[in-house]
């Protein structure tokens, strides 16, 4: 088996530079439908760039850059999430309480939800999907709300759900 030490040091060196600017983002990634999918592509394509080189010697600027970026970016929407338990009762194993290492995408305070991609109301619906991303926060929430899109093209309602990677995801 190979060694995976430096893989490992680098995502902790990831999270202790970048983590904070990264968690900022999360809320623009995962409300994507409200936002320019070219300009989240752009957001999304340089937090992989950030992550993945953390070691560069231009980091700094690029995390400047990232953060510039990120805070720029304006809703183009305002469609509302619909929350998946009333009043935030989320069935809970643990007590997740403090995330100031951002070992987790989500505050403690965090409630999963979805959206409606929903069809025109002049299209004959074909079906109706329930989409789970899987994997980061960034591309995969991006990722889906594309995949939504295509499939509204096809005539099929979507309904992308949030990520999450919370202690309290364990028990939903």
């Amino acid at each position: 088996m190979p060694d995976m030490t430096p893989v490992i040091e680098a995502k902790r060196a990831a999270r202790k530079l970048f983590g904070g600017e990264h968690a900022k983002a999360v809320p623009i990634f995962e409300h994507c439908v409200n936002y320019d999918l070219q300009e989240l592509a752009r957001l999304v394509n340089m937090t992989k760039e950030i992550e993945g080189n953390i070691f560069a010697e231009d980091i700094q600027e690029k995390i400047q850059t990232f953060c510039r970026l990120r805070d720029e970016l304006k809703p183009v929407r305002d469609q509302r999430p619909v929350y998946l338990w009333p009043e935030g009762k989320i069935p809970c194993l643990s007590d997740y309480t403090d995330n100031a290492d951002h070992l987790y995408n989500h505050e403690p305070d965090y409630v999963p939800f979805m959206y409606e991609v929903l069809l025109a109301e002049d299209v004959t619906p074909k079906g109706a999907v329930i989409l789970c991303p899987g994997g980061d926060h960034g591309r995969s929430t991006v990722n889906t709300y594309q995949v939504a899109l295509d499939l509204n093209a096809l005539g099929v309602s979507v309904l992308p759900a949030s990520e999450q990677d919370q202690p309290s995801a364990l028990a939903q």
